[in-house]
């Protein structure tokens, strides 16, 4: 949630579990800075690349899910779902969505069974992991 406050600061509500926000609170602590500016410079430090799906990939664009992509010159030329390819096990994981979801992918995309699409990929440009969603796609 996201509200205006004066000053053209805003807001932001987090929920998290408190396991989480006392190993946060803790972390910050330990390096002398408060929790907010502690989360921010987190937040901040993990810069994402992010690529606008082109319409000339509209017919590959299938909504939110992991994905493998080709980049050349900065430019998405190719996209593949990782739902389209892995296993049942996996394709499950996948659906769970979370933590199942993130090691499933990583496991399936260092598997062997991930080697053809990877070569098709990598002929079109560099291979990248990540996931689809609003369209765009950001690589883990």
């Amino acid at each position: 949630m996201l509200e205006e406050r004066e000053g053209g600061d805003a807001l932001i509500h987090l929920r998290v579990p408190a396991a989480t926000k006392a190993r946060w609170v803790r972390d910050s602590r330990a390096a002398g800075r408060k929790l907010t500016d502690w989360i921010v410079d987190r937040v901040e430090a993990q810069a994402m690349n992010v690529y606008p799906i082109p319409q000339t990939l509209a017919s590959a664009y299938h909504g939110a899910g992991y994905a493998l992509a080709a980049i050349a010159s900065s430019h998405l030329v190719a996209l593949r779902y990782l739902d389209d390819y892995a296993d049942d096990a996996t394709q499950d994981a996948l659906v769970d969505g979370g933590a199942k979801a993130r090691r499933a992918a990583q496991n399936w995309i260092t598997s062997d069974a991930a080697g053809p699409v990877v070569r098709e990929l990598q002929a079109l440009g560099h291979v990248s992991a990540g996931m689809c969603s609003s369209w765009e796609f950001v690589e883990m």
